[in-house]
């Protein structure tokens, strides 16, 4: 009985051997499931691939420091360190506490050893004033580098407050048609740029990996960072989280209404205290350093005359002081304001346009070439002429010619105004060649993009009337015809009807979608949410639709609120580039000009009466010395180096200040400004030296 129940058993398992052999070749090995199948996420290799990219885009700073911490490796106290690390962390700069102090102690070494040598230079190349500079620029720039992790902190967090408006809107956007949290973030994240985006990429990835539980605890973790910095951002983070846990639909929609509305009336806030914090920097740029060095000038050739032996080497001060560390400290002051400018708007990105090129080049029929060569050959021809009258005429006696034309060639006051003019020229077409084909670009997107907000309307209007999709988009062609965003309904309808495309594709298609001649990231964007509310119905695609047109009206609002409180001091500095400081120092140099011409009439006139009198004696000479005086066309060289310089600056702080880091749009200014500046200093010096240089000479002569 057991022998046969015993055989049963064998031929049962024997069953089952023969059962899992026959299945055997069909199971899956749970080691080559791990190897074939990728379980990173795609938040996750969004977020490393931009990780690599900045470690591959190392800057000169992030070398140097590098570089520094193999030479001195020095130890910093806990407290300092924390500090560093803790700004490292948040900006993702690729140094170490350790390569900035070392950074900090090279810079020292090496403007002590600059000074050093300028010890042993001629007074004429080194003046000790400069001497003096050099050695107080080593403890300067070792205090700058020491402190640029954390500037470099606060920067980041300042210019990050418009992509911080921008995460709000995209996150409320999706969660009116699907209230997902998680969602939410993921649109939001694909969507944003800089470190905003960034974060959020990492936080999804920490999400998928495990070391959070939830979305919410990540934000939780995540708006800390900011609260001292931007309390609405914390605040709208905790109105969108709040409204996840609020039952009522009503109750919830207001939630995330008020979310946008504390975040935008944040952003208004920030900026009228910037405002306000404007007008002492802005003084002390005018006066300081535009107003008063340029009055000043005034003062040199007077001193040169009266003080020649007592202040040797004063144009070499002049190069120094009025080209080089006036304009650095203009920059300086300018670059600190800017810095605690908040962000209001982002910059518009143009490098997915089909005509779109490098900012540093620009299109010649079908090629694309780099601007700096143009406008060397422009700008360095020009200059070389200058150069070669002025050492051809240098010795001309311009005081034997009475031929008015014949004296303008000889003057070598007109020799330094062609340099200077070939310079502003080569000036005018780089800046020139970077922008012209590109701000027409950018300007046609931000048309479309402030059309866009009254087409989403007309076009959800349509929607919201029961009619379908596709004749709504026809619809609202035809009520926006006029309007230049007109296009990118009727590319979408004809790629509907005429190659059957769904709505996804007939405006994302890589070859065919209609938002190929509409490269704009905020329309792209709200055109992805739209997408993804189709597939929920009509009436949830035209909801999506009037939500976000209102809340890109909200915004459109609350910039232009912001540009009409920027408009006073914009004006301001751009008078000061168009008019003043042409203006005044055409009069300066003009008037240099005028005082040298008087007093080598007047050193004439008494060298004529002594040998008139006989008595030997010319208390002119005994006061002054003409011989060394610092000469008008050396002033005039030095005053047309320095306006280029305060107008190019100028130029940029007005950009900068209206419409944040743009380039294409600085460049633009530059040039404009460049051109109606230079042409008002010429025509300010040549009357000025026409008008009252010739009464002055007519003057003289009666005398």
């Amino acid at each position: 009985m057991q022998e046969n129940q015993s055989e049963k058993e064998k031929e049962h398992f024997a069953e089952i051997e023969k059962a899992l052999e026959e299945y055997k070749n069909n199971m899956v090995n749970p080691n080559d499931f791990k190897s074939e199948v990728s379980t990173t996420s795609r938040a996750f290799k969004e977020y490393k691939e931009d990780e690599a990219n900045q470690k591959l885009a190392g800057t000169f700073f992030e070398k140097m420091c590098a570089l520094s911490e193999k030479l001195f490796k020095i130890d910093l106290d806990k407290k300092s360190k924390d500090k560093i690390e803790s700004a490292i962390d948040f900006t993702a700069l690729k140094i170490t506490p350790e390569g900035v102090a070392g950074l900090s102690v090279m810079a020292l070494l090496f403007f002590l050893g600059i000074g050093l040598i300028t010890i042993f230079l001629p007074a004429v190349i080194a003046p000790n004033l400069i001497k003096i500079i050099m050695f107080a620029l080593g403890p300067i720039s070792a205090l700058y580098i020491f402190k640029y992790p954390q500037n470099k902190a606060t920067s980041v967090r300042i210019k990050s407050s418009g992509e911080l408006v921008m995460v709000v809107l995209y996150m409320i956007v999706y969660m009116k048609t699907t209230p997902n949290l998680e969602g939410a973030v993921r649109f939001a994240a694909q969507s944003a740029t800089g470190k905003v985006g960034r974060d959020l990429k990492q936080m999804l990835w920490r999400l998928e990996n495990g070391e959070i539980q939830t979305i919410d605890e990540g934000l939780m973790e995540y708006v800390v960072q900011w609260k001292n910095y931007n309390r609405e951002f914390m605040d709208s983070i905790e109105f969108i989280r709040a409204s996840m846990r609020e039952t009522n639909p009503v109750r919830r929609e207001n939630m995330l209404d008020k979310s946008v509305s504390i975040i935008l009336e944040g952003t208004n806030e920030k900026m009228k205290h910037y405002s306000r914090d404007l007008q002492m920097p802005i003084m002390v740029i005018h006066g300081l350093g535009i107003l008063l060095p340029i009055m000043g000038m005034i003062i040199f050739p007077l001193a040169s005359i009266f003080l020649g032996d007592s202040i040797p080497y004063l144009v070499t001060y002049l190069i120094f002081g009025y080209d080089l560390l006036i304009p650095l400290v203009v920059y300086v002051v300018m670059k600190t304001i800017l810095d605690r400018r908040p962000s209001t708007k982002t910059v518009v990105d143009i490098s997915h346009h089909p005509d779109a090129m490098p900012i540093n080049k620009m299109r010649i029929g079908k090629s694309i070439v780099p601007v700096w060569p143009f406008a060397l050959i422009s700008g360095g021809l020009i200059v070389f002429i200058g150069i070669f009258m002025l050492i051809t005429f240098y010795n001309v006696d311009s005081t034997l010619i009475t031929n008015p034309i014949h004296k303008l060639i000889v003057s070598n006051l007109f020799h330094s105004l062609i340099i200077i003019i070939g310079i502003a020229v080569g000036l005018i077409v780089y800046y020139w060649g970077t922008s012209f084909q590109k701000i027409k670009i950018i300007k046609d997107i931000q048309k479309i993009e402030e059309q866009f907000e009254s087409a989403l309307f007309a076009l959800g209007n349509r929607l919201a009337s029961g009619m379908p999709l596709e004749l709504s988009l026809a619809k609202a062609h035809d009520d926006t015809k006029d309007l230049e965003i007109s296009g990118l309904f009727r590319g979408t309808v004809k790629n509907m009807s005429q190659l059957n495309m769904t709505f996804h594709q007939a405006l994302f298609d890589p070859k065919y979608g209609s938002l190929f001649y509409y490269p704009s990231k905020l329309i792209r964007t709200i055109m992805q949410s739209i997408s993804e509310a189709v597939d929920k119905g009509t009436k949830a695609t035209s909801m999506t639709m009037l939500i976000i047109s209102e809340y890109l009206r909200n915004i459109r609002t609350t910039q232009e609120k912001i540009d009409d409180i920027l408009s006073e001091t914009s004006s301001s500095m751009k008078f000061q580039a168009f008019v003043l400081v042409p203006m005044i120092s055409g009069v300066v140099v003009s008037t240099s000009q005028i005082i040298m011409t008087m007093m080598f009439n007047i050193d004439a006139k008494m060298k004529a009466l002594d040998a008139a009198s006989l008595a030997g004696t010319n208390p002119m000479g005994m006061m002054i010395d003409l011989e060394s005086a610092t000469q008008p066309w050396i002033l005039q060289l030095l005053v047309g180096i320095y306006v280029i310089e305060i107008l190019i600056l100028l130029s940029m702080f007005v950009i900068k200040i209206t419409d944040g880091d743009d380039k294409v749009k600085q460049n633009d200014l530059i040039w404009h400004v460049i051109i109606i500046g230079i042409i008002m200093y010429i025509i300010v010096l040549a009357t000025v030296s026409l008008i009252f240089g010739g009464l002055i000479s007519t003057a003289m002569g009666v005398m």
